[in-house]
């Protein structure tokens, strides 16, 4: 499995927010530059970050981008999930017309991985990326 590069792109750039801290807001711009994100696709990004309460945004002069909560309060999870939803590990755990369901031996088991992986991501917040940063 492979994070995609919307995931990528938004946790270092949320990982640039929390490093600024609550100083003041951080534009979009020195984001795409410290980060080597092109600044078109980074608006993007954060449209959906903002859309799940992962980044607030300010207009005007001095404006930019804001953590939306803590960096304690943000897992990877919480990143995954704003771009692809749950994690699910087999197409037949979002198939409602499987055939198999209700006697496949391996359903069960990857609806147990997808809830497992899901765990994992919400056990790592950005708070604890900067940590290891350090």
């Amino acid at each position: 499995m492979t994070m995609s590069s919307k995931i990528r792109y938004a946790l270092r750039a949320l990982l640039e927010l929390a490093r600024n801290g609550d100083r003041k807001p951080a534009s979009a711009k020195s984001i795409s530059i410290k980060q080597d994100i092109p600044v078109a696709y980074l608006g993007q990004i954060f449209c959906v970050l903002g859309k799940a309460g992962l980044v607030k945004s300010m207009r005007g002069p001095g404006g930019g981008y804001m953590l939306g909560r803590l960096p304690s309060k943000i897992t990877v999870g919480d990143i995954t999930r704003a771009f692809e939803g749950h994690p699910v590990f087999s197409k037949c755990l979002t198939d409602d017309k499987c055939e198999r369901i209700g006697k496949c031996v391996a359903r069960d088991l990857w609806l147990d991985l997808s809830n497992k992986f899901e765990e994992i991501l919400d056990e790592f917040s950005l708070e604890d990326a900067l940590d290891k940063c350090k």
